[in-house]
């Protein structure tokens, strides 16, 4: 049964997400490394009656690779053993708020680059913070497309 959710929302997702592939592998790696996940489910979400059912196996939710891909709580360690109501909209709405933040930092960095040279460390952290903006944007983009393919009516 698991194993057919996991193809319905590959069938749904995939043709709508390019490197699919690499975006479902990268998703393992962060589900099977992750100190929430335990015993093959999350122990991070608190499931609800609003969670997608194709994520719901015995109120636990064993989560599909492309959430565990966005989701913003992965942990090496489970520091932190406080619980959350799952909501892709508050995934949506962090991910927002991060590249607002992240692109602010850009702007900032860039005016004060542009008064002196620029050093290696700033060239650096410059380049980080683009890659970590074209994450966020990436993973933006596949929670809308959830949320329009899951809510949709």
């Amino acid at each position: 049964m698991e194993r057919f959710r996991e193809l319905l929302i590959d069938l749904s997702v995939s043709p709508k997400i390019q490197n699919y592939e690499q975006i479902i592998q990268e998703g393992n790696r962060k589900k099977y490394s992750c100190g929430n996940f335990y015993e093959g489910k999350c122990r991070k979400y608190l499931v609800n009656s609003e969670a997608p059912a194709l994520w719901i196996s015995n109120n636990e939710m064993d989560p599909h690779p492309i959430l565990c891909y966005i989701c913003p709580y992965f942990s090496l360690r489970q520091d932190d053993s406080r619980r959350v109501a799952f909501d892709l909209f508050e995934i949506l709405l962090y991910y927002e708020s991060l590249g607002e933040q992240i692109e602010k930092e850009l702007i900032i960095m860039d005016q004060k680059t542009s008064l002196s040279n620029q050093n290696f460390y700033i060239r650096r952290r410059r380049e980080e913070l683009i890659h970590l903006l074209e994450e966020t944007r990436s993973k933006l983009r596949i929670s809308k497309l959830l949320i329009q393919i899951l809510f949709k009516k």
